[in-house]
């Protein structure tokens, strides 16, 4: 290996320079393929600390799995700190092993960094915040295929690996042709192409060459992705470079012969490296397993290195989707390969248990997977101390089923044999085993929910108890277990319990006397309390489910007038009061509201509230839309939702968006409003995702009509939830005349259904009828140029003025080049433009945009769902065929609605032209 190139030492000099003089913790990255394992496999054999080499997983438990395996992993190395140790918390275990002299690796770091937080978890990330700062001859290596932000934030020494340059590229290509003797496939003057196509990736080049050798033809695999080699010399995509790969691996895997193919899946239940005598599980299912084996290792598709056997993680998820398309096989896998790791806990001498720490952790994965739970809690015996140091306490709930199942399982596993004690783990295994949702389970949790509230105080353990009892045994019970907890919690923790309780038997549609008979029963016991106010809610909502709305209204109005101004929920219950009014057409209730409850405690925005929700009885949306909220003030997001609301009465569904921008309520009102507003803009594909989590939040039913029209989502909006006023009608219960251009409003409230018979639905207008302003094509949220970026001097991005029903409307102080009417109170009736283009009007090569646009897009389709992607795709395709037509003006519209998003992409791709051109038109210079 190289030790410099061009002066600069190589990443394995680094490494070497790095465990000589440290800092402790140091971050090898790199991309997919390039070799990083096979260079600290190296690095681990050329010293001689205690060295452990692990692995974080797919479908791991988290941290505790990787710190019991370098546990073991240590112990094999000579240095039994931790394993003597393993019945404690291996946190701070691990902490002393960092004060002396040795080396951990922990490869695939990124697997246990969580996806939205972006740090590892807490326990682990403040260990390396300690570490960072630490004198010591220990060391840490990282390894990771994707950048660690939180690497940067606390300055880690980032060592990064590359692929090889060109000249080492090309010599490996040379070298994988001739040895599989198809030199002859790729002339000589093409090679420096074919490796900057595939990104001088050394993987996916042996997976290039595995196709050739299977007879398909450069031309054929340039095909697969035409844009990627039009574009190899001007970006390097890694993302682009995988899908080559997958591409090509998916290719050879689908022309390998039955006992080959049958033993790569078998082996894609592996989720690490493991050593080759883990082939012998699955070879009376193979047959000729070494042939099998050989022909795996000729194609690439395994590699045997260091007494290791690799699967790649390409080839593996490729193998492993094929494998668990049937379930009863992938079950029998998994039990095979359990086997495998099994075999090392039969001998009757325990003292060797701490060294088999990674063996266990396999076991337990393949056990759970293949449905040999039983098998497994006997091994756990074993264990117990271990896990529940390091499990029994509270922890997230995975949102991997598989996860889940598997930590649910070690935690039973255990608590076997103990009959009480443990709450924490026993609180922690019944919130993970009710995720999971299956009846054996939700009957599981229930049982351990009760072991652990006889234990402690912990509301969130009642609370849980008291909901499981509410789902699965009978109303009795759960008053029986809400006794319980009368006498055992204070006031404020009661109201908590209650609510849990009432709310499910909300959803099971008890007979509403009863909930009241419960509420009556909880409202003095948490009287005074902070939290009292959730069942005053709850009262006020089953109040009005009876068509007692005074009563209803009167509840929340006393109630209210007896809470501090400073009470967090007061504009929660205020609003719900107001609700309830606007639903009943009660003018002089919110009135009253607003008199007596808005003005003493000064809530600016629940005064908008009330006066909106006014406007909005009259009809007068245009006064209802003009209403300022106040930023920052409590009650903001409500205030929006009726504002936006009152903006898709008036036709001007962009400013509805505009308005919502911003907002990061799940609340289903929001999600519904937001559907609806993307629909009347015909962005259909985001409308129906909205209106999917919309139907999923609030009716618990994922699926929509996918050809929906304006009255199908009113259709929706009529149908009650499960739980009454958790669904759009609760907060927009009047769908107006304007909106559906019937001689009527339509009116749902908490109490009585809609008016929706097949003939009101007929008439309700199509979206081709619907009077949507002029403002309708301007860019959705994400697309509009970021606070702080850069702009020229002068004016040089395209005008657009925003017209509603009275003209022209434009914030003060505009500066542009050309409009009829410029400051808040300006108009501009009827009014003509000529919009300047963007970039002062200077000449784009329209045929050479319109070409790379088509390979934009050809990149967007491969990007994930979302909402900015698909907002991006149809805008980036308006423009390409804008650009074909000879339309530079609109063109640079397109581009700006398509916004950064494909800015983004562009750029990744190395298409340069659309490139400069978005920036142009959004006006970055």
């Amino acid at each position: 290996m190289k030790d410099t190139v061009g002066g600069t030492p190589t990443p394995s000099t680094l490494l070497l320079d790095w465990i000589h003089d440290g800092p402790v913790v140091a971050v090898l990255e790199g991309f997919t393929g390039v070799g990083k394992s096979t260079l600290v496999r190296r690095l681990a054999q050329s010293t001689s600390l205690p060295t452990a080499h692990v692995y974080g997983t797919t479908e791991s438990l988290g941290v505790e799995d990787v710190l019991f395996e370098l546990a073991a992993e240590f112990e094999h190395s000579g240095s039994d700190l931790m394993a003597k140790r393993i019945d404690e918390n291996l946190i701070k275990v691990f902490d002393a092993m960092m004060r002396t002299e040795c080396l951990a690796v922990i490869d695939d770091f990124h697997e246990l960094v969580d996806p939205k937080t972006k740090l590892p978890p807490a326990d682990f990330y403040n260990l390396l915040k300690r570490l960072a700062t630490r004198h010591s001859k220990a060391r840490l290596l990282l390894v990771t295929d994707q950048r660690l932000p939180f690497a940067r934030t606390i300055e880690l020494p980032i060592i990064t690996l590359g692929p090889p340059d060109e000249s080492d590229a090309m010599q490996l290509l040379d070298q994988l042709l001739i040895s599989r003797r198809v030199e002859g496939e790729i002339s000589p003057d093409l090679r420096s192409d074919v490796v900057q196509w595939v990104g001088r990736n050394p993987r996916a080049l042996r997976a290039l060459v595995s196709c050739l050798v299977d007879g398909d033809s450069l031309d054929d695999l340039i095909e697969l992705q035409p844009e990627a080699w039009d574009v190899r010399y001007q970006a390097f995509s890694p993302s682009l470079v995988g899908k080559l790969e997958a591409e090509f691996l998916d290719r050879v895997i689908g022309r390998l012969e039955s006992p080959s193919l049958l033993l790569l899946e078998c082996l894609s239940v592996y989720r690490k490296p493991f050593v080759k005598a883990g082939i012998q599980p699955f070879a009376h299912k193979v047959g000729d397993v070494s042939r099998a084996y050989a022909d795996l290792i000729g194609r690439f598709l395994l590699e045997h290195s260091t007494g290791w056997v690799t699967l790649n993680p390409v080839t593996r998820e490729l193998a492993r989707k094929r494998m668990e398309a049937d379930q009863r096989r992938a079950r029998e896998m998994h039990s095979l390969a359990a086997a495998h790791f099994l075999r090392h806990f039969k001998a009757k001498d325990k003292s060797d248990l701490p060294s088999r720490g990674s063996e266990f952790v396999e076991a337990r994965y393949h056990l759970v997977l293949g449905g040999k739970e039983e098998a497994f809690q006997d091994l756990a015996e074993e264990y117990g101390g271990y896990l529940l140091a390091n499990f029994g306490k509270s922890r997230p709930i995975p949102s991997d089923p598989k996860i889940a199942r598997q930590t649910a399982s070690t935690i039973i596993a255990a608590l076997r044999g103990k009959r009480s004690g443990y709450p924490e783990a026993r609180h922690t295994a019944a919130r993970i085993l009710e995720s999971l949702g299956g009846h054996e389970d939700l009957l599981l949790a229930l049982r351990h929910a009760t072991v652990a509230s006889s234990q402690t105080r912990d509301f969130q353990v009642w609370v849980l108890r008291v909901r499981l009892t509410a789902r699965l045994e009978t109303f009795s019970a759960t008053v029986a277990a809400l006794r319980q907890a009368d006498s055992v919690l204070p006031a404020e923790a009661l109201a908590h319990v209650y609510f849990a309780g009432i709310k499910v038997w909300m959803e099971r549609q008890a007979p509403v006397r009863d909930l009241l008979g419960m509420l009556n029963h909880a409202l003095p016991l948490s009287h005074g309390a902070p939290s009292s106010w959730v069942l005053y809610q709850l009262a006020s909502v089953l109040l009005a489910a009876e068509g007692r709305y005074p009563d209803a209204f009167d509840l929340l109005v006393s109630h209210t007038a007896r809470l501090e101004r400073a009470s967090p929920n007061l504009g929660l219950v205020i609003e719900q009061a107001a609700l309830l009014a606007f639903a009943g057409g009660d003018r002089q209730g919110l009135q009253r509201i607003r008199d007596i409850l808005v003005k003493r405690f000064e809530r600016k925005n629940l005064e908008h509230l009330i006066d909106c929700l006014r406007h909005q009885l009259d009809h007068d949306f245009l006064e209802a839309s003009i209403i300022q909220p106040v930023t920052g003030g409590s009650s903001a997001a409500s205030l929006n939702y009726q504002l936006a609301f009152s903006d898709l009465c008036l036709g001007r569904p962009a400013d509805a968006l505009q308005r919502l921008k911003g907002l990061r309520s799940t609340h289903p009102a929001h999600v519904w409003v937001r559907s609806l507003a993307h629909f009347l803009l015909g962005h259909h594909h985001a409308a129906l995702q909205h209106l999917r989590k919309y139907s999923s939040l609030a009716l618990h039913e994922p699926n929509v009509d996918e050809e929906p029209s304006l009255a199908a989502w009113i259709k929706t909006w009529s149908r009650r939830s499960i739980a009454p006023g958790n669904d759009a009608a609760f907060v927009f219960p009047r769908i107006p005349s304007e909106l559906t251009g019937l001689q009527h409003d339509i009116v749902r409230t908490v109490s009585a259904d809609a008016s929706l018979d097949s003939e009101t639905l007929a008439r309700i207008r199509t979206t081709d009828d619907f009077p949507v302003s002029s403002d309708d094509h301007l860019p959705e949220e994400g697309s509009t140029p970021e606070a702080g970026e850069s702009f020229p001097s002068t004016p040089t991005v395209q005008t657009i003025i925003h017209f509603d029903q009275s003209g022209a409307r434009m914030g003060d102080n505009n500066y542009v080049q050309q409009a009829g009417a410029v400051g808040s109170n300006a108009t501009a009736p009827n009014g003509t433009f000529n919009q300047i283009q963007a970039g002062g009007g200077s000449d784009l090569d329209l045929t050479a945009l319109a070409q790379e646009l088509a390979l934009l897009r050809a990149a967007l389709r491969r990007q994930p769902d979302s909402e900015e992607n698909d907002i991006a795709l149809a805008e980036v395709g308006r423009a390409s065929r804008a650009a074909q037509e000879g339309d530079q003006g609109k063109t640079l519209e397109h581009l700006r609605a398509a916004g950064k998003w494909a800015l983004q992409t562009a750029n990744s791709i190395g298409v340069a032209l659309a490139a400069t051109a978005i920036k142009t038109s959004i006006g970055m210079p």
